[in-house]
């Protein structure tokens, strides 16, 4: 648990950056306060002396955290207690740790059988956030890193993550957008469709330079115990060294690697292929 002291005293050192950031930081202190100070729940006096703030400042910052959903005001006592965003973000933390731990075995293997550099990555709205990277030896492939953001519609593990998914999820990122990062972007919407059927039927996604001019990839779904695509694997390379037959062998090979890490995330359904 951070000190909820040198919280505080942080407000001091900091408020030059902003009324925005001493706000976040006094709504932190907020949490934390309600976390590890009131096991029952905290009222707005309790907080506001806890925290060394005025009753005022509390309940505003209180109320937004309120609105989104990282505290619940208890009708009956009047007190705040955690919400549940707060279990969302501690699962997802959770979830994306234990996945990490379970798929780095595979993507080492995949790395020295491809000798490409393999990627494990999530889907966060219309983007995809890689979350692990091991790097081939040879690979001169610097363009990537672990906690970059990419378009889900350009890359191979957005498309594979798309394909599994809701349909509404779907619209959504096309309603965003189909933006052209390279000459090779699919834009068109009916034709986007049609491609996240053929990794359906695939179980794989390729990539041939839709997100950068002279990179490949392909790409497989892991998922949860509720079928659930949670994560993708992706190997990328120079398009020279991965030519589209090499993409789809490894397409294949990386079908098995990614359905044995959904068995290790609880998955107990059959293959999706």
């Amino acid at each position: 648990m951070p000190n909820i002291k040198n919280v505080n005293q942080g407000h001091r050192s900091t408020c030059d950056d902003g009324k925005g950031v001493r706000s976040l930081q006094r709504a932190l202190s907020l949490l934390w306060l309600v976390a590890h100070e009131g096991s029952d729940g905290l009222g707005l006096l309790a907080l506001s002396r806890l925290a060394k703030l005025h009753k005022t400042t509390v309940y505003r910052l209180a109320s937004v955290l309120v609105t989104e959903g990282f505290l619940i005001r208890d009708p009956v006592t009047d007190c705040y207690r955690l919400g549940l965003a707060v279990l969302d973000l501690s699962s997802s933390y959770l979830g994306n740790l234990t996945l990490r731990q379970e798929a780095l075995p595979y993507l080492s293997d995949l790395m020295k059988e491809a000798d490409e550099t393999v990627h494990l990555g999530v889907r966060d709205g219309n983007s995809v956030i890689y979350i692990e990277k091991v790097r081939a030896p040879a690979s001169v492939i610097a363009h990537t890193r672990v906690g970059q953001r990419e378009g889900a519609h350009a890359t191979a593990i957005g498309k594979v993550l798309l394909a599994f998914s809701d349909p509404a999820d779907v619209e959504e990122v096309i309603a965003a957008g189909l933006d052209a990062m390279t000459k090779h972007t699919v834009t068109d919407p009916v034709q986007f469709r049609s491609v996240l059927e053929a990794v359906r039927r695939d179980g794989y996604a390729i990539n041939i330079g839709e997100n950068h001019e002279h990179i490949n990839a392909v790409a497989a779904p892991i998922f949860d115990h509720t079928g659930k695509p949670i994560a993708g694997i992706v190997v990328s390379g120079l398009v020279q060294r991965l030519p589209l037959t090499r993409l789809r062998e490894l397409g294949e090979r990386m079908k098995t690697a990614a359905f044995a890490i959904s068995r290790h995330m609880g998955y107990t359904r059959g293959d999706h292929t």
